[in-house]
């Protein structure tokens, strides 16, 4: 296996040296344009990639394996639901979930024209043989016909123990909204169902995200978009031990929106984290972005607490002042604060003119970086304790999901290390430069890593994988079709 080594010495950040290796051989690169793409290491490099495909009307699920021990020689796989040779097939597949090892779950559902019925069924895949177990049903709902059979969603608990299905059903103007809950167990059987009854009709009801606790405890976070007021969004929980649905609102004053969020759970407590705007649109990114803001300018970064039994403890709004095309990348608890990083991405994407593309739904995506923000949150208040911004100044790319933008990040005891590129010319590598923060938000070293990457190619900063000795595998790109593949070792 041939390598390229490169040795840095960076003892007045780290106190270690870093290390990297690259392969030798070039990798082809498939379109990875607006993929959302997940990446864990067994043995073997596996990147599993899903999007929405439009002419099937479900979604496709690709893998990439790469052998390290074979100079990152790299295999394929579609995981997709077959489709026939004639017409669709009209099993959807809905989400998969990663499990132990190599298995993920998928979660897929399909309409029966004769019982005009949603079933709801699991199987488990390999992504390292493609093997797939025989599709199990779960559970069912009601549905008008196959255009309008209403929709079923599913969440996994961090633990892999619960599963939540939120049964939507068909749409209907004329009548409240009447949604099931249902709370499985970690071998996809149903623990408990119940039904709950919204003010408003599936008209007056928004985007929605959801979210399930190893307690099994639901969040539905929610947009109500009621006549004669702006969208607002609210919280709805269901606690399966009390049977109780309650619903805590995150209408802010001033008809202020939040137009971006991301769940996590610490320690079986729900926070909830947010960006907030006063633009007048409703036509926001809903949930944290794979790719990119929604070009809107935020006021700040809201936090709300729910305790293990759901209840809310707080909601607090940070006022970071104004800051366009604001951008969720992670919150990552550390103990009693939690990291918020987030950065200043965006995504624009643009369809193609259907003449020039054979009648295919094409898009194109460009994306331009304003700059990076960081700070820590006190997870007993809320409260934003400090932030530091780090402005660049880079062209925009097109179609490469924005993998040379942003950062990469390291979290230790006693502080961050980011890794983002620095723009030095047309035709030449970004140079990557690294700078560490405490936790206290002091910026305790700046340097420019030079000579880290083969001619021409620049640092790809949406992969560092972790493998077992504590090494990470990432990639440089050369345009969009190649890359190299190797390993940083702090």
């Amino acid at each position: 296996m041939k390598k390229i080594w490169l040795l840095l010495l960076l003892s007045s950040l780290t106190g270690m040296a870093q290390q990297f290796s690259w392969s030798e051989e070039p990798t082809a690169v498939q379109d990875e344009s607006a993929f959302q793409i997940s990446r864990f290491f067994t043995g073997r490099l596996f990147v599993v990639k899903t999007k929405y495909n439009m002419e099937t009307f479900n979604k496709d699920v690709f893998v990439d394996i790469l052998d390290p021990r074979d100079d990152f020689e790299k295999d394929t796989m579609n995981l997709s639901v077959e489709q026939p040779l004639m017409g669709l097939n009209m099993s959807t597949l809905l989400e998969i979930f990663p499990l132990t090892d190599r298995d993920y779950v998928f979660f897929q559902s399909e309409f029966d024209r004769n019982t005009k019925s949603t079933t709801l069924s699991w199987l488990k895949a390999n992504m390292d043989t493609g093997k797939k177990s025989k599709l199990e049903a779960i559970t069912s709902m009601p549905g008008k016909n196959a255009v309008n059979p209403g929709n079923m969603f599913v969440a996994q608990s961090p633990g892999k123990t619960h599963y939540a299905v939120l049964k939507e059903p068909s749409y209907d103007k004329k009548v409240n909204q009447k949604i099931t809950f249902a709370l499985l167990d970690k071998n996809y059987k149903v623990l408990k169902e119940k039904e709950y009854e919204f003010p408003f009709s599936s008209k007056q009801s928004g985007n929605h995200e959801m979210f399930v606790s190893d307690a099994g405890i639901v969040y539905l976070v929610k947009e109500i978009d009621l006549p004669k007021m702006k969208p607002y969004k609210s919280v709805y929980i269901w606690n399966p031990a009390t049977d109780a649905v309650t619903e805590q609102t995150l209408k802010l004053d001033n008809d202020w929106q939040i137009h971006q969020i991301k769940g996590n759970f610490n320690n079986d407590e729900f926070y909830l984290y947010g960006l907030y705007t006063d633009a007048g649109s409703r036509n926001f990114q809903f949930r944290a972005s794979f790719n990119g803001s929604s070009g809107v300018t935020s006021l700040g970064i809201m936090v709300a607490k729910f305790g293990t039994d759901g209840l809310k403890k707080y909601m607090m709004l940070n006022d970071t002042g104004r800051i366009s095309d604001l951008n969720i990348k992670d919150f990552v608890p550390a103990g009693d604060k939690t990291w918020a990083l987030l950065d200043r991405l965006n995504a624009n994407g643009k369809r193609r003119p259907l003449n020039q593309t054979n009648m295919q739904i094409i898009y194109d995506y460009t994306y331009t970086d304003q700059g990076i923000e960081i700070g820590m949150i006190d997870n007993a208040t809320g409260k934003l304790d400090w932030r530091n911004s780090i402005k660049v100044d880079r062209p925009a790319t097109v179609n490469d999901n924005g993998n040379l933008h942003s950062y990469m990040y390291f979290i230790g005891n006693d502080g961050i290390d980011i890794i983002y590129n620095q723009y030095q010319g047309q035709n030449l590598s970004q140079l990557p430069v690294l700078k560490r923060y405490s936790k206290s938000g002091q910026l305790t070293g700046t340097t420019n890593i030079p000579g880290m990457l083969p001619q021409k190619y620049s640092l790809d900063t949406s992969m560092a994988v972790k493998m077992p000795d504590g090494k990470y595998i990432v990639r440089a790109k050369l345009g969009n079709s190649r890359a190299v593949y190797g390993f940083l070792n702090f």
